[in-house]
């Protein structure tokens, strides 16, 4: 539930396996309908904090009357008569109860909250016929009995497997008269998205998976278990396949950083293998695979390494309690003063040393260059890669823009025409999306209101001599003026003039 890696503690020895499609097989489950369906929210606006989508602003996303609108039409088209609903917070279960029986439905939202229909006495309704859809909120996930229960309706984004997976299972009770369940799966624009397809289907990790199924399930050739049924949409079969990223040199980058951020710690070569990639790939480039670790600038947690380095020699038992009570004494471990340490190997065994606490949040500097992983610790902030990998990002009372000026090596779809009109105006266009009476438009054009500081880093090119070019500081804007809706296209005033050296580099008109 946590994440972490199973198989890493029993070094990668998976004995025995038995999961829904075995049950299946065996009589002791019902067979499913699966639907995935398009989910025309755009994921890449909301922001993406410790592994997780924000709440708040997920909720303000999809607890509209258009998203509703959509559900209600796939609950209709395809539902069957007692339905489960899984949503993304209290605010979006009730207001889904509300519109369903708004149209005719008998619907309820149960969660934890002073609103919340009763838990036990609803379950029971459904169970014999009395409504038809609970919404619910990290409720059901697990520990319910509901037999008759024929429908799951997913109305959230799932960031773990094992959730999901626990959701879907809500419904796959056998039940006298219960001939199959009914899945119906909304799938969005981002790679959480597809933890959804390699559960369902038990895929392998890595990316090349995933477009193989697709195209088995087009062929009607993948394996189901009899009397199963996987249905994708074309739009939701476009969306899946415009997450997938080529297998090129890039790939095992994009890769690691998604992980890191995904798990908030990187992944391990063998970990790195059983996605599909190969560490080796590296070593021409970086020299091994520690030289990639190195060149991303990644520091391994403490309880990561300690665990895996930290074992004697022979019989590899880990040492690290033993060492831990050298260095903090008997109680080791328990909430106490925060110290700063380093492991020394010597001809004995192992110690720790007292180490150099981290260096205090720096203030970005106008005009240095800055590796993009770099950047949010000059704000007090974690990098990760689904936000800052971005040309756009929103952190507390900051906004950033990270620029790209050439646009040659882009999809067509994100070639934004930014540009320097001077030495003190900037033009940027945001994604293709954005509308200026959107939540992120009005936040642009009031942010010296909001006191809300917007900053941007440009660079001429992506890349510079095959690795990542740095993006420069160049102050914060203000804004003068916008048009256009998706994109917009927005004017910003820097206070202090672009220097000699960077006019040519950023090709800024007007010189």
């Amino acid at each position: 539930m946590d994440g972490g890696d199973l198989l890493a503690l029993c070094q990668e020895n998976l004995v025995f396996r038995c999961d829904a499609f075995d049950g299946i097989d065996r009589g002791l489950l019902c067979p499913f309908q699966y639907f995935g369906v398009p989910d025309d929210v755009d994921y890449a606006q909301i922001p993406w904090r410790n592994a997780r989508f924000d709440e708040e602003a997920l909720t303000q996303a999809v607890a509209t009357q258009k998203w509703a609108q959509n559900a209600l039409e796939q609950y209709r088209k395809r539902g069957g008569k007692r339905t489960l609903a899984f949503c993304v917070s209290l605010r979006h279960a009730d207001f889904m109860a509300d519109f369903f029986r708004g149209a005719g439905v008998r619907a309820v939202a149960v969660h934890a909250g002073a609103e919340s229909a009763p838990r036990a006495a609803s379950l029971e309704q459904l169970s014999a016929g009395g409504i038809d859809v609970i919404f619910a909120v990290d409720m059901f996930n697990e520990g319910v009995d509901v037999p008759t229960l024929d429908t799951v309706l997913m109305l959230r984004p799932t960031e773990s497997g094992v959730i999901w997976q626990q959701q879907f299972g809500r419904g796959l009770r056998v039940a006298e008269g219960k001939s199959h369940l009914r899945v119906i799966d909304f799938i969005g624009n981002h790679r959480i998205f597809l933890t959804k397809i390699r559960t369902l289907l038990r895929l392998n990790a890595g990316d090349y998976e995933v477009d193989r199924a697709l195209n088995l399930l087009a062929d009607g050739a993948f394996n189901l278990p009899p009397g199963c049924e996987v249905t994708y949409e074309l739009k939701a079969i476009e969306i899946l396949k415009s997450l997938l990223r080529a297998r090129t040199p890039d790939a095992l980058r994009a890769f690691y950083e998604d992980f890191r951020e995904r798990h908030g710690i990187r992944p391990s070569a063998t970990e790195t293998f059983h996605e599909g990639y190969l560490p080796g790939s590296v070593r021409p480039q970086f020299g091994s695979w520690f030289g990639f670790v190195a060149a991303l600038q990644f520091e391994a947690s403490f309880v990561k390494v300690a665990v895996h380095a930290l074992r004697k020699p022979g019989n590899q038992e880990n040492v690290l309690p033993e060492v831990l009570r050298q260095w903090f004494g008997p109680d080791a471990g328990m909430p106490g003063t925060r110290q700063f340490v380093a492991f020394e190997q010597t001809e004995t065994g192992w110690r720790m040393a007292a180490a150099a606490a981290p260096a205090p949040v720096g203030k970005p500097e106008r005009w240095r260059e800055y590796d993009r992983p770099e950047i949010p610790e000059l704000f007090g902030l974690q990098f990760n890669a689904g936000s800052w990998n971005q040309g756009f990002a929103v952190k507390d009372r900051d906004v950033f823009l990270l620029v790209t000026l050439d646009k040659d090596d882009l999809q067509e779809g994100h070639k934004y025409r930014d540009r320097f009109l001077s030495p003190t105006l900037f033009e940027w266009q945001s994604q293709n999306r954005t509308r200026r009476d959107s939540a992120h438009g009005e936040l642009l054009r009031d942010h010296a209101k909001k006191g809300i500081a917007v900053h941007i880093f440009v660079r001429r090119s992506k890349k510079r001599s095959g690795r990542p070019s740095g993006l420069t500081y160049c102050g914060e804007v203000q804004f003068v003026d916008w048009e256009g809706d998706e994109p917009v296209t927005i004017r910003w005033r820097m206070d202090q003039s672009l220097p000699d050296r960077l006019k040519q580099s950023f090709k800024v008109g007007g010189v």
